[in-house]
């Protein structure tokens, strides 16, 4: 049996659409590994929280509201979370022990119950899936040195053809996923490179095509038993009264969460075919292909003269991914309270709350 504290964290990363889910669901078969829901509590607070030496009531508040809300747009589908269990652990924690961020984390991770069969006491790591770590695994390596780090991408163009599919379909927004691609990657290399962090580059196509070799290449790197076992089944099933979610987007969690339940496709492995133009593919051979060329893609060189041209046309786009990236990056310092205020405004224009 493990208390949270004594866990080990590892996290997984990767931009969205590229697999984090699948793999983080693949890995919580193993006996010693817990994969956690996607939230973000981690991120938000970490800034300010992490150096300090005790935390206000007023502050742990602030943490469970953002939870709560965060939980409008990313329903915890799979795993149940126990506030008050939370809460009575933290106080307990926090009024016999030192303060030390990371821990704060574990006893939260602990909260989430999953769908299933698996006991959690039993298990010696948690999991943390999150695309949004991406850009800030540099700071998480300061803030627990020891967690290593799970980087999973798939082909770009897959990926972006699957960003763009759910919106009206515009080579702009082809453009901006593209950028989008480029810049969560090589944020990420340069991270990892710069501050000598562990990690382990998987490749989606190659999960979903030889799944038992790369699980196996990943539970030795995480330091546990090289054993493939049985599947664990969660439970995605979504309720339409989960959370008091909005008609407006219900329809949207069905899909993204009845898609968790269905098997593995190998023959979706380049679904971009069907979705892109000749130009847009172009382009994001232009944009990505370097990139995707330092993690074993064949580079699509493009001309000189034909990729001034492209980033030239696009200048727009390219330059908007580039803002959002760094608009995010500033974010990160704001006060709680005030990233809190903001998601609250956010959220009601989207629907999310009243």
């Amino acid at each position: 049996m493990f208390s949270p504290i004594d866990k080990k964290v590892h996290f997984v990363v990767g931009i969205g659409r590229s697999g984090t889910t699948l793999l983080s669901q693949l890995l919580n078969n193993h006996k010693d590994l817990y994969s956690m829901p996607e939230a973000t509590f981690m991120l938000f607070f970490m800034h300010h929280f992490k150096n300090k030496k005790s935390l206000s009531q007023n502050e742990i508040d602030l943490i469970f509201e953002q939870i709560n809300l965060f939980s409008r747009s990313h329903p915890w589908v799979g795993w149940k979370f126990n506030p008050q269990f939370c809460r009575e652990n933290l106080n307990n924690y926090l009024l016999n022990n030192s303060y030390n961020f990371i821990d704060i984390c574990k006893i939260i991770y602990d909260s989430f119950e999953q769908n299933n069969t698996k006991i959690k006491n039993e298990t010696s790591i948690f999991l943390d899936k999150n695309p949004s770590y991406t850009l800030y695994t540099d700071k998480i390596h300061k803030l627990t040195p020891d967690s290593k780090f799970v980087l999973i991408v798939r082909d770009f163009k897959s990926v972006i053809s699957s960003q763009v599919q759910s919106v009206y379909f515009k080579e702009k927004k082809v453009i901006f996923e593209a950028m989008r691609w480029k810049l969560f990657y090589e944020q990420a290399l340069s991270s990892f490179k710069k501050n000598k962090i562990d990690y382990i580059l998987v490749k989606y196509e190659n999960l979903v095509s030889y799944p038992e070799k790369e699980l196996i290449r990943i539970f030795n790197f995480l330091g546990v038993e090289e054993t493939i076992f049985p599947s664990i089944k969660m439970d995605f099933s979504f309720s339409e009264n989960e959370n008091g979610i909005s008609e407006k987007y219900k329809m949207r969690f069905n899909k993204k969460y009845g898609d968790l339940d269905k098997d593995i496709f190998h023959n979706r492995l380049n679904p971009w075919m069907d979705v892109l133009s000749k130009n847009e593919i172009d382009c994001c051979d232009c944009i990505c292909a370097l990139t995707a060329s330092k993690m074993g893609y064949k580079e699509n060189k493009t001309g000189i003269i034909k990729s001034f041209l492209i980033h030239f046309k696009y200048i727009s786009p390219i330059i908007g991914a580039k803002i959002l990236i760094r608009k995010n990056r500033i974010l990160y310092y704001l006060s709680p309270f005030w990233k809190l205020k903001r998601l609250k405004k956010e959220y009601k224009k989207l629907g999310f709350i009243d």
